[in-house]
């Protein structure tokens, strides 16, 4: 008796867990033909990249701190430690008070 039970459960179960693979592969075939009927555009904005060019130009400017946009420390202009943070990956500050509320704390290098 005990078995035939156990025999029920097991096959309960299985169907269970075949149905709800089944269901999650049906809907990840769905996502896929829609990714294909519908593909993602990225396309580039000449004047949004202009725009955003000439804000870091002003920006840096009138800046006396920056920091890297993937780090926790913000340098001063003159700090050599910060030399290695590419261009592109920079954020400038005009205060201490900006920087630390952006979320940085200050270089212990570079004082």
């Amino acid at each position: 008796m005990n078995s035939k039970w156990l025999d029920e459960a097991f096959w309960t179960i299985l169907v269970f867990f075949v149905a709800i693979g089944s269901f999650a592969l049906g809907m990840r075939h769905q996502r896929e033909l829609t990714l294909l009927n519908h593909p993602i555009r990225i396309e580039k904005n000449e004047a949004v990249v202009r725009a955003w060019q000439e804000y870091i130009k002003n920006k840096k400017s009138t800046a006396n701190y920056f920091a890297s946009k993937n780090g926790t420390v913000y340098y001063s202009l003159a700090c050599p430690s910060g030399d290695r943070i590419l261009e592109e990956n920079r954020v400038y500050f005009n205060d201490e008070e900006e920087a630390s509320s952006a979320g940085y704390k200050k270089s212990k290098r570079c004082n």
